[in-house]
């Protein structure tokens, strides 16, 4: 099947040619109406940039809130785990303390029981060179 022309919308379609002066008219209004156009979409832009660059600064200043928020909230977590460790590790450095005051008496012991059976053995040498 041939391809059929589509009809051209009024607007694209040939307007009658102005006169010579009546043209340069025409371009001269449309000129200043792209320009009026062009500052417009331009202005549009900037607050559009502007718009955008706030809205980032504000999610940007949100999520730094929020981090700051969640640090505290770890260091506190962590304090709190440093102050149950510290319970809990006390009794232990208590124990651990007693332990080490019994094994220094047990050893003070076993000397003092060395040193008398030393003493014993040193009388009865003495008591069978006697006899």
């Amino acid at each position: 099947a041939p391809l059929q022309e589509a009809p051209m919308p009024p607007q694209l379609q040939a307007a009658p040619m102005p006169p010579p002066d009546q043209g340069e008219e025409l371009k001269v209004e449309l000129k200043a109406e792209l320009r009026a156009d062009l500052q417009q979409a331009e202005a549009e832009l900037r607050q559009l940039t502007e718009a955008a660059a706030e809205a980032s600064k504000s999610a940007c200043k949100d999520l730094e809130e929020a981090i700051a928020a969640q640090r505290l909230a770890l260091e506190r977590q962590t304090d709190s785990w440093d102050e149950k460790m510290e319970k809990a590790l006390f009794p232990l450095q208590l124990l651990g303390d007693e332990l080490s005051e019994i094994q220094l008496q047990l050893s003070e012991r076993l000397q003092n029981i060395e040193d008398e059976a030393k003493q014993r053995q040193s009388d009865l040498e003495a008591r069978s060179q006697e006899v």
